[in-house]
């Protein structure tokens, strides 16, 4: 939702499209390379919001169906930890 007054003329809010972001690993990657990874990136998420205010969303699914792609048996082993 864009509130009301974000922008000139706007005078309520708009409803718009949501995109989540993804990060996209070959399955030729291996395992523990991609669960160290995902690990840096949650240690790290600080740093990351720093680098963009949108990382402050960055979050550890907790279901592994329903994505475009499907997650790497690395990530999903560092989520399961």
């Amino acid at each position: 939702m864009i509130p009301a007054g974000t922008y000139r003329g706007i005078d309520a809010d708009v409803a718009t499209v949501g995109v989540k972001n993804i990060l996209v690993a070959s399955s030729q990657l291996d395992d523990d390379l991609v669960s160290q990874i995902a690990r840096v990136m949650f240690e790290n998420k600080d740093a990351l919001v720093a680098a963009h205010p949108e990382a402050r969303h960055l979050e550890k699914p907790t279901v592994f169906e329903g994505t475009p792609a499907p997650y790497h048996a690395g990530a999903i082993a560092y989520y399961r930890k």
